[in-house]
């Protein structure tokens, strides 16, 4: 059997979300996975390219799709560049904040269909895991279940972490960690 559903709820004790997320990934052909931690790693990612695509677009940095010719060749001459020389303009990416990531993921139990976002990708990543399609799930045998039963943003935002070690960095001596995501991690479902 392969996990092909992730059901999860935000929060901790009296601060957990009354309602679940239901993830599969046969949406997009993906048919499931071996391991808890491939799982939720993609997850992450995927969450981490719409955080990323749907909040931090917003800022003038160097990833945008239209860079002016003069902030392209100011980074060419100097990749550290903040601004750019002649117009002024930010270049400079924004520091990766997991409370906002964090906060992005318990955020989505309020999110409907239209208000997701982009369907099939964000910043060139093609999605493994879609929300809302629940007609997979009822029925779907409980061994194709990851179940995340409290504080799945710090769950997802340990695995982001784990994946991308270069956003830890950006921490400074915040230390983000989780019983729960080791033993995902390590394929023991937590009690």
């Amino acid at each position: 059997m392969k996990l092909r559903f992730i059901v999860m709820t935000t929060g901790y004790a009296e601060s957990a979300s009354t309602s679940c997320l239901i993830y599969q990934c046969g949406f997009f052909g993906n048919p499931g996975y071996s391991t808890y931690k491939e799982a939720i790693t993609d997850l992450a990612l995927d969450l981490y390219a719409k955080f990323y695509s749907d909040h931090l677009s917003s800022y003038e940095n160097r990833y945008r799709l239209n860079v002016n010719k003069c902030c392209r060749d100011a980074l060419i001459l100097n990749k550290a560049a903040k601004f750019c020389s002649e117009c002024g303009t930010q270049t400079h990416d924004k520091d990766f904040d997991p409370e906002e990531f964090s906060e992005y993921v318990s955020d989505l139990t309020r999110t409907t269909c239209d208000s997701y976002g982009n369907a099939e990708w964000a910043n060139e990543r093609d999605f493994k895991w879609w929300p809302y399609w629940a007609g997979d799930f009822i029925g779907a045998p409980k061994e194709e279940i990851i179940f995340m039963a409290e504080n799945a943003e710090v769950i997802l935002l340990e695995a982001l972490l784990d994946a991308k070690p270069d956003l830890r960095s950006a921490l400074c001596e915040d230390d983000f960690s989780s019983k729960e995501w080791e033993q995902f991690k390590n394929n023991i479902h937590p009690k």
